[in-house]
């Protein structure tokens, strides 16, 4: 429940009117019945603007949902990540922590153009020969939706941490 304040202010900030209140509570999120899927995906690499030696991994892709006037949620999650995230728990439970981590980064409609991931939902860059998935879900407030995913894998040889220093012995 949230209670609403309400009065009359001038310029100088001071208070014209009593002050009235309201409470009130917001309705509980309604499901939705729109999916999500995806067209157009495709893994790539390309140089870094910034260092010539690095490579920036990314995926196209461009989310299709059923109805155009309801926000959903879309981002890319390590497929590790992901395991990890719902070895113990539900998709529900990673829904949650995937709005707790990104906010309200929320799309409505087709997009006009592909999208263009070089990021996780947490602003880690994508890594080279690295599962991931894409992910897609209804919004508004909470998850309205299930969660819609697609695998895929990013170009290049995935790390594999050695831990020589590159030297190879």
């Amino acid at each position: 429940a949230y209670t609403i304040y309400v009065f009359g202010m001038d310029t100088k900030g001071y208070r014209t009117t009593a002050v009235s209140t309201a409470k009130v509570r917001t309705s509980e999120v309604k499901k939705s019945d729109m999916t999500i899927s995806f067209e157009g995906v495709t893994a790539g690499d390309e140089a870094d603007s910034q260092d010539f030696f690095k490579r920036n991994y990314y995926v196209n892709f461009t989310p299709v949902p059923t109805k155009n006037d309801e926000y959903y949620f879309v981002g890319l999650v390590s497929a590790t990540d992901y395991e990890f995230e719902t070895a113990f728990g539900s998709d529900e439970e990673f829904m949650s922590s995937v709005i707790s981590a990104a906010g309200e980064n929320c799309f409505l409609g087709k997009p006009s153009a592909p999208l263009k991931g070089q990021l996780d939902y947490k602003g880690n860059a994508l890594k080279p020969g690295t599962k991931y998935y894409i992910i897609a879900f209804g919004y508004q407030g909470k998850a309205t939706t299930p969660l819609f995913k697609q695998e895929v894998t990013t170009t290049g040889e995935a790390e594999t941490g050695g831990g020589n220093g590159g030297w190879g012995f």
